[in-house]
């Protein structure tokens, strides 16, 4: 643009040195047509010139635009990675979580078994102690009955006895000796030995009598 600018500047003063002269004539009117074509060079060039800057504007600006659409991505990009690490964290919780949820449920499983084996122990036990309590009660509703019953008889059978000895005791010597042994009186005295021992027998026999077995 400078030396156009200089040319168009040395073909004006040539017009203007040769414009005095006759012959300068067809000079100036080639020199006229050389400033015609310079200043229109000239415009060419400033137009081209804005042109390229307009280029040059549009092109920062695109790369510009291109820099800020760079950087919201970039920042997108960070905050997906952000977002990723935070879905993988909460991945491992939950996975963390679910391990000890199963091994806790294991434990139940574990707990709940054990404790259904020790129940059925204790209804077995229970079921062995409740045989146990009524053999037991019925062994002791027998023996009651059959002390009872024992007590019953050998009360029965001391009165039956001691009736047997007042009514042996009771006979005179005088019917014993009109019935065996008219003279001396001795069936009196035999019949009274034969007394007192049944008394002793029968005291003997209620004294030995065993208690029923305790259950």
């Amino acid at each position: 643009m400078t030396s156009i600018s200089a040319a168009l500047a040395l073909t004006l003063t040539l017009c203007a040195a040769g414009a005095g002269a006759a012959e300068g004539d067809a000079k100036l009117s080639q020199a006229r047509d050389v400033a015609r074509k310079s200043q229109q060079a000239l415009q060419q060039t400033q137009q081209e010139k804005s042109g390229l800057e307009r280029d040059k504007a549009a092109l920062q600006k695109a790369l510009d635009e291109q820099k800020e659409a760079r950087g919201q991505l970039d920042a997108a990009a960070r905050r997906q990675t952000g977002a990723l690490a935070d879905v993988r964290k909460q991945l491992a919780d939950l996975e963390a979580a679910l391990a000890a949820g199963k091994k806790a449920q294991a434990d139940t499983d574990q707990q709940l078994a054990a404790t259904q084996a020790e129940l059925l122990t204790a209804q077995r036990q229970l079921a062995e102690q409740r045989r146990v309590s009524a053999a037991v009660t019925a062994l002791l509703q027998r023996n009651v009955k059959a002390l009872g019953q024992a007590e019953a008889a050998n009360a029965r059978l001391h009165a039956l006895g001691l009736q047997a000895v007042q009514a042996y005791e009771q006979r005179t010597p005088e019917a014993m000796r009109a019935h065996d042994e008219p003279f001396l009186g001795l069936a009196a005295v035999r019949y009274q030995s034969e007394a007192d021992g049944m008394r002793r027998a029968m005291d003997e026999a209620l004294a030995g009598v065993e208690a029923p077995t305790k259950p």
